[in-house]
This record gives structure tokens, sequence and C-alpha cells, in this order.
């Protein structure tokens, strides 16, 4: 003997998202997976870090590296503008004064085409 229902059995729960929620309160739930357990966090962080280790020291040597390079090439054009200072006047900027001989005029300077 078979016992038909007109109506469809109606779930025990309602599905939200990703967890099961009951449809009434009171009723036993499944249990709800909702986040990460301490493990996985700990891994994700562990991978970072190693991640940043090896990253990190790359950009920091190549920043260093391009001060340095920086500096040669202005040290590089600062020799360059001494020694046009050199073919026009015949001797090199001297004493306190020396440096700024090669933006303003010095008074004993003969054929001065600056500032170099």
């Amino acid at each position: 003997m078979r016992i038909t229902c007109s109506q469809p059995r109606r779930r025990q729960f309602e599905r939200v998202g990703r967890a099961l929620l009951p449809d009434k309160p009171g009723q036993a739930t499944r249990p709800i997976r909702a986040g990460f357990t301490l493990v996985e966090l700990l891994l994700v962080l562990l991978i970072l870090a190693v991640l940043a280790a090896i990253v990190v020291p790359k950009f920091v040597g190549r920043s260093e590296q391009a001060r340095i390079t920086a500096a040669q090439t202005q040290l590089a054009m600062f020799e360059s503008q001494l020694d046009a200072f050199e073919v026009d006047n015949g001797y090199y900027p001297k004493g306190s004064d020396g440096l700024l001989q090669l933006v303003e005029e010095p008074r004993d300077a003969k054929n001065w085409r600056g500032p170099y």
C-alpha cells in the first residue's frame, strides 16, 4: 500500500550562499564552515613571508645601485664642466670660490664662457 502526499515534502534546510540554515528556529543544523582555519591562515602567511624574503632584497639592491650610478654620472658631468673651464681659462678653479667660478664669471677670467 502506497500513501501519496499532494504537497511535496518541504526541505528542512534553506541554502544561503554556501551555508545551510534551518527553516525553523531551534531545528538542528549541519555544521557551517564560514571562514578559514588557523592552519590555512598560517600557511598563507608563510607563503607571503617567503615571497617577501625573495623579492624585497632585489628591490633594495636595485635602488642602492641606482643611487651609485646617478652619483657616478653626476661626477662625470662635473669633471667635464671643470675640464671645459680649464680649456677656456687655462686653469682649474681654486680656493673657496672655486666651484662658484663655474656659475659666476671670475674677475681674472679672460675667456670665461660659462656658466658651465
